[in-house]
This record gives structure tokens, C-alpha cells and sequence, in this order.
């Protein structure tokens, strides 16, 4: 079996545009899930007294999140799976939470 230069080449330029892909991907992720976190965290320094006594059911939500991202974030790196699972649980609650704000605090 022959390999000629260009051959090699492509396989090289395959791998390294994969990897790249591979990395900015799973960055985007990390940063989407730092934004979820930030905004969680920060909903519950706000307004988690409030939360609290006026909607116990999405205080506990909010509290379960905190706990489970705190749980995520331990480590520092966030895997793919834990990415997608956090943002399919949790992107819901902030909009759900953000909307209530609104409405109930008017900020």
C-alpha cells in the first residue's frame, strides 16, 4: 500500500481540523454552562430571601440547581454529557425564573 505526501497531508489536516473542532466546541459549552451558573447564582443572591416566601416550589428548584451546578463546577471541567444535561434542565429554570421576576418584582 502506497502513501503519497498529499495523502498524509490531508489525514494531518483532518486531525488537527477536528481536534480544533473538537475544542472550540466543548469551550462554547463551558461558557454557555459559566453563563447558566452565573445567572443562577446570581438570581439566588438577589432575590432568594424573596423567592422563598412568595414561591417556595421555584425556590426549591432554584435551590436543587445551585446544589447540582455546585456539584457540576467541583472540578472545574465540565464533560460534554454534563453540558447538555445542565443545559436541558436548568436553561428552562432561569427562563422560568427570569419571567416570575419580572412579573412579581417588576425588575
Amino acid at each position: 500500500m502506497e502513501f503519497d505526501i498529499i495523502t498524509i497531508v490531508a489525514i494531518a489536516l483532518a486531525l488537527i481540523i477536528g481536534f480544533a473542532i473538537y475544542y472550540l466546541y466543548n469551550r462554547y459549552k463551558c461558557s454557555a454552562v459559566d453563563e447558566v451558573y452565573g445567572l443562577l447564582k446570581s438570581i439566588w443572591d438577589t432575590y432568594g430571601e424573596r423567592l422563598e416566601k412568595d414561591n417556595p416550589e421555584l425556590y426549591a428548584e432554584l435551590k436543587s440547581a445551585i446544589v447540582e451546578m455546585d456539584k457540576a463546577m467541583e472540578d472545574k471541567e465540565i464533560t460534554i454529557m454534563e453540558a447538555f444535561v445542565i443545559a436541558q434542565a436548568f436553561i428552562p429554570l432561569t427562563k422560568r425564573l427570569t419571567k416570575y421576576i419580572k412579573e412579581k418584582y417588576g425588575a
